[in-house]
């Protein structure tokens, strides 16, 4: 990918998909969430809100917010969008 682009590709497929399930596959907005460090084509400069960032915290919270109500015959849905590295396991059991 361009350097001068970064991952905005990646952002923008997160936003398409959180698209699609609200528009064809009827989900409801509040059970939709997408978070990103970047607005697509802005400039660096420009902050996501701190509860949108795709931070450890951030991403380890949405996890549990996506399991917590969660009932026999409910769909949940986990996307990932862009780049990944494989760690080698933490003793600890993080990265």
């Amino acid at each position: 990918p361009s350097k001068a682009l970064g991952l905005q590709g990646c952002v923008n497929d997160a936003f398409l998909l959180a698209d699609l399930l609200k528009d064809h596959y009827n989900f409801e907005p509040h059970n939709v969430k997408v978070l990103h460090d970047m607005y697509i084509w802005s400039k660096k400069s420009d902050r996501v809100a701190e509860e949108d960032n795709s931070t450890r915290y951030n991403i380890q919270k949405g996890m549990e917010w996506l399991i917590a109500d969660a009932k026999p015959g409910d769909v949940l849905f986990f996307s990932f969008s862009g780049y990944g590295i494989q760690v080698d396991e933490h003793p600890h059991g993080f990265a």
